[in-house]
Formats: structure tokens, sequence, C-alpha cells
């Protein structure tokens, strides 16, 4: 499935606001560090829902584990070029596990 994903800073420049959409569907997410954790809180808006995600890591790998509304996601960031990175993900619900794997190129400015 292809996506389209922008990100612009909010907040004076303390948040990462990114705007994924796709045919049918779409997303918001909200990444900014968290002072308190000592880390990276993301908040996810995805059609009527919320996730909070808590991770650490480097700028090259990134790990992420949800916190709400349960730990059923683990998501990995890593940046293999300043213009592409990949997002590896398992979803765990109930007795099914779901793995993606999104390979993101920067496009042409």
């Amino acid at each position: 499935m292809t996506y389209e994903a922008t990100y612009a800073y909010e907040r004076d420049g303390h948040t990462l606001r990114e705007s994924a959409s796709w045919a049918g569907g779409g997303y918001e997410e909200f990444l900014a560090w968290d002072l308190r954790f000592g880390g990276w809180t993301a908040v996810v808006l995805d059609e009527g829902s919320v996730t909070v995600l808590r991770g650490g890591g480097s700028p090259q790998h990134r790990v992420f584990h949800s916190v709400y509304p349960d730990d059923g996601i683990t998501e990995a960031f890593d940046r293999l070029l300043a213009t592409q990175y990949v997002l590896k993900a398992t979803v765990r619900s109930r007795a099914t596990s779901i793995f993606s794997l999104d390979t993101c190129v920067r496009a042409a400015q």
C-alpha cells in the first residue's frame, strides 16, 4: 500500500507532527521528547482511536512500545540514508500478530 506522509514542527519546534494519508484513510501523529519520561512520546490519532507509544534510541535506530490503550504495539525506526528509512511494526491483538514493514523515501522538494 502506498501512502503519503508530511511532517511539520509544532509548538515552537518542540513537537513533530506527521499527517499520513492513503486511499480511504489516514492518521495524525505527534512526536515529542518527554523530559519526565526521559525519552520520546508519540500520540497517534487514527480514525477515532488514540494510541500512546514511548521509546528511545539514537537518531539512526529508535524503538517504541505502546503504553495506551495497551502494550500490543512495538515499532522500530531505522534510518538508512538521509532520504530513506524503514519502519518495522508488530501489532498484537488477542491471538493474532500482524507485522508490517514500510520503506519510506523522501520525495524531491
